[in-house]
């Protein structure tokens, strides 16, 4: 799903991304303190920094965006991709976010800065999205 940026802040180049994703809102200072594991889809994708959509925008005392009632701290993501031989583990801190003004539930679209920045990530991410049409074309 294309959606146009109001005002695109992005320092990067993106490449373009339609891929299912799974991800937990989690605090620094105590990893073990986190959310389940939400649902969204990637975006879009640069070496600094990616951007998906979802509808889970908090879990129970935890906000990706504002900091924790209890701890004035803001949370991060991990972000997990499915990759071919191993699921890519990514994580971030939320930079913005916008409600999509859409028919339906609230849907949201999250630009993530990424703390660690792994080797070939584009790479990885396009193998498993080549993968992941080629499953939802192949006949079941």
């Amino acid at each position: 799903m294309k959606i146009p940026f109001l005002r695109d802040r992005r320092q990067a180049r993106r490449a373009g991304f339609d891929l299912p994703i799974r991800f937990r809102i989690y605090l620094p200072s105590c990893p073990e303190i986190s959310s389940s594991f939400l649902s969204g889809q990637l975006q879009d994708l640069s070496q600094d920094g990616v951007a998906l959509l979802t509808n889970a925008i908090h879990s129970h005392s935890l906000h990706m965006f504002h900091p924790t009632t209890t701890t004035s701290e803001q949370c991060l993501l991990e972000i997990q991709i499915p990759c071919p031989d191993q699921d890519l583990t990514l994580r971030g801190k939320v930079v913005w976010y916008d409600r999509i003004d859409e028919q339906g539930p609230f849907l949201f679209r999250v630009g993530i800065q990424l703390l660690e920045h792994p080797k070939d990530l584009r790479r990885q991410i396009e193998s498993s999205a080549r993968e992941h049409q080629a499953a939802q074309q192949s006949p079941a």
